[in-house]
């Protein structure tokens, strides 16, 4: 689960590479099949999706609040996208 964080900052201090589709900034919602796509386009290794859907249900950095929901994405200009949805543990 740290590394899948430490892989969420670093691609989100990547141009054109946002991972937040939460408009709420004390929320992280994150499309997985893409968040996989870009950190493998990135060269990023990661467990399978499988897997990292079990690990991140126990995430207490950016504790984990529900999965499979529909968010009206703030990087797609209010697409919906399904999302995995955490508090933003890096907000105070």
């Amino acid at each position: 689960v740290e590394q899948f964080w430490e892989i969420y900052e670093y691609l989100n201090t990547l141009a054109q590479c946002e991972m937040n589709h939460s408009a709420d900034k004390k929320r992280i919602a994150i499309n997985l099949p893409r968040f996989y796509k870009i950190a493998q386009q990135e060269g990023q290794r990661l467990p399978d999706q499988t897997e990292m859907k079990r690990l991140l249900k126990s995430s207490q950095k950016n504790k984990f609040i529900d999965s499979n929901i529909s968010v009206s994405s703030a990087v797609f200009g209010n697409k919906t996208v399904k999302c995995w949805i955490f508090e933003n543990g890096m907000e105070g």
